[in-house]
């Protein structure tokens, strides 16, 4: 038998589990309630970023906890709080002049992508190291319509959001997890302090309603996403 036809058939368990399991994967972290700092270690036990030997018997995420919790269970893969939160290049501690962990939610979506094949899909290529790299604008329904032409189903999508601060600094404040489902409808999965975990359905109609409901354009004219493709076919 051909070679490449042997790759395509080992291939394609991986892509049919994908496809198919990745809502359902995500649908018992539906409603869990916004907790501030709030994540699950990999004992799946609730604690918080920055004290992670307390530990909680309610449930209750912040958006980047659910993100983790969500890509653990997408990836089969144990990913410690450590190795999520590890800052890539040593250039947000306290004494950054761009403000401490200015951009958080950028290394956690890398740290999590970095056994797979992965590329940010608004760009080519992209400087991890650079300041300004920091997506297209949450109002440009354009854009984000050109992002959901890209999307595949067999992949997951890690997007982290960024605004400017008074001076000007770049903030990587906000993460979620976008999933392109059999039906071909996109969703967001994430967790603010108003909704706790939830999905939307980002490509509803072509002015993305129920995403601008939730980021309206007066507080949106200055937000960004970053989207990151993680090439599941090949896993890891």
């Amino acid at each position: 038998m051909n070679i490449f036809k042997i790759v395509f058939i080992l291939m394609l368990p991986i892509c049919v589990y994908a496809s198919n399991l990745h809502v359902k994967l995500l649908e018992p972290l539906l409603g869990i309630k916004y907790r501030v700092d709030g994540v699950t270690n990999i004992k799946e036990e609730y604690t918080v970023f920055e004290k992670p030997s307390i530990t909680y018997k309610k449930a209750g995420f912040n958006c980047s906890g659910f993100v983790l919790a969500g890509a653990r269970q997408l990836l089969g893969k144990s990913i410690t709080i450590k190795e999520a939160i590890k800052d890539i290049n040593f250039n947000s501690d306290e004494n950054s002049s761009l403000g401490k962990d200015w951009d958080f939610g950028r290394d956690l979506i890398l740290n999590i992508a970095k056994p797979f094949k992965y590329r940010f899909l608004n760009y080519d290529d992209i400087d991890i190291n650079s300041s300004s790299s920091d997506g297209i604008r949450l109002n440009d329904h354009v854009a984000w319509s050109d992002m959901f032409q890209q999307m595949k189903k067999s992949n997951i999508y890690l997007t982290t959001f960024s605004k400017r601060d008074k001076k000007d600094r770049i903030l990587y404040y906000h993460v979620g997890i976008i999933i392109k489902d059999d039906n071909s409808n996109i969703w967001l999965y994430h967790s603010t302090p108003k909704s706790g975990v939830h999905r939307v359905w980002l490509d509803f109609d072509k002015n993305m309603t129920p995403f601008k409901k939730e980021y309206p354009a007066v507080s949106s004219s200055n937000k960004k996403a970053l989207i990151l493709e993680l090439d599941l076919s090949l896993g890891f």
